[in-house]
């Protein structure tokens, strides 16, 4: 079973606040597509990583012999509005990673529950997911 294989990691402690706050928005981090559900009450954002990884295997090559000559292209192609597109998609290609970053996401795919209340790692089925963060709440609820 799916669920078996996932793993819950609460980055706050289920403080009642915590248990009772509803499910507003979910994150999710994956360089796989991702399959939305239509859930009007809960705000879904998908971050595709496969856009960096695209970067980190085709990087801007510059044609030269030398380094001189590498240069002197280099100062022609950097403020050409291209270049500066070129450099604007790699920094939104890599902005995910900043988030993951802030929000202490340490592997993918990751499912982020509350902008970082909790997380599930190890799929991309937003609904399995939001199914089991339900029931750890009520497995954390029914602990306390």
């Amino acid at each position: 079973m799916m669920a078996k294989r996932l793993m819950i990691a609460a980055f706050m402690l289920a403080s009642s606040a915590a248990l009772s706050e509803p499910l507003k928005t979910v994150h999710v981090f994956s360089d796989d597509p991702v399959r939305v559900p239509h859930l009007p009450s809960i705000e879904i954002t998908v971050y595709d990583l496969s856009e960096a990884s695209y970067h980190k295997k085709n990087p801007l090559v510059i044609p030269a012999r030398t380094v001189e000559e590498a240069q002197s292209i280099a100062k022609r192609i950097e403020g050409s509005p291209q270049y500066q597109q070129h450099i604007e998609t790699i920094k939104q290609a890599y902005k995910p990673y900043q988030i993951m970053g802030e929000i202490g996401i340490s592997r993918l795919p990751a499912i982020v529950f509350n902008k970082g209340t909790h997380v599930i790692y190890g799929t991309t089925d937003i609904a399995v997911a939001i199914d089991d963060y339900y029931a750890f709440i009520r497995k954390a609820g029914d602990q306390r």
